[in-house]
C-alpha cells in the first residue's frame, strides 16, 4: 500500500492508493448558506475505486458525503436547510449556521493518513458558537 497526499491549500486535501483516489476531504467548501457550510470527505471510494458517498441527494441538497453536524445548536441550525417548528412542520429560518476552517491543516502521512485543522462555529448572523450550546 502507498498512500500519498494531495492537499490544495485553502480547499482540500485528496488521498490516494495507487491510482485510486480514496478519499477528497474539502475544508473550505463552497456551500451556499442555505446548506450550512461544513467541511466533508467525498468522494469516499473503496481500494477498488467504488464510490461509497453521496453528494447533494435531490431531497437534502446540504448533505454531502460525510460531515459532522448538529441539527439545532440553541436556536441555530448547522445541519443545514429547513429547520422543525413545533406545529408547523420544517420552516426555512434565517438560522443557518457554518463551520469555518480557521488556521493551518497539519498532515501526517505513513501507513495512515492524519489530517487535522481548526473549526470556528459561527451563528448565520455572524456570531460566535460552539458545538456545547455556549456562544
Amino acid at each position: 500500500m502507498t498512500l500519498s497526499v494531495v492537499h490544495e491549500i485553502d480547499s482540500h486535501v485528496v488521498v490516494r492508493d495507487g491510482e485510486v483516489e480514496l478519499f477528497r476531504y474539502t475544508y473550505v467548501p463552497d456551500s451556499p448558506v442555505l446548506e450550512s457550510p461544513k467541511p466533508y470527505l467525498h468522494p469516499l471510494r473503496t481500494r477498488a475505486g467504488r464510490v461509497v458517498s453521496l453528494f447533494r441527494p435531490h431531497d437534502h441538497v446540504w448533505h454531502k458525503g460525510i460531515a459532522w453536524s448538529l441539527p439545532v445548536v440553541g436556536d441555530e441550525n448547522f445541519w443545514g436547510g429547513p429547520t422543525y417548528v413545533h406545529g408547523q412542520f420544517y420552516v426555512q429560518l434565517p438560522n443557518n449556521g457554518t463551520q469555518q476552517h480557521v488556521g493551518g491543516v497539519e498532515i501526517s502521512t505513513g501507513d495512515t493518513v492524519t489530517v487535522g485543522h481548526e473549526l470556528h462555529w459561527f451563528t448565520e448572523a455572524g456570531s460566535a458558537s460552539s458545538p456545547n450550546g455556549a456562544s
